[in-house]
């Protein structure tokens, strides 16, 4: 599963693509990831931002106890 199909599963309304990558917010907002390693912050064109967030919430969970 993804981190974009676990937000639309607890948060459909969430899921738009007013927003970079399509999801408002990050993965770790929702408590998906204890902390995130964002590659949009450094971004400067709204363009490269909605790419890495994509890239972000299309990564799949980890299964827990491994990494």
């Amino acid at each position: 599963m993804t981190y974009r199909e676990k937000l639309q599963q607890e948060h459909p309304g969430c899921i738009n693509k007013k927003w970079w990558g399509g999801c408002n917010g990050c993965p770790d907002t929702y408590g998906y990831e204890t902390e995130s390693d964002c590659l949009a912050s450094d971004d400067v064109t709204d363009e490269d931002k909605d790419i890495h967030c994509t890239e972000c919430w299309n990564r799949e969970i980890p299964e827990e106890g491994k990494s």
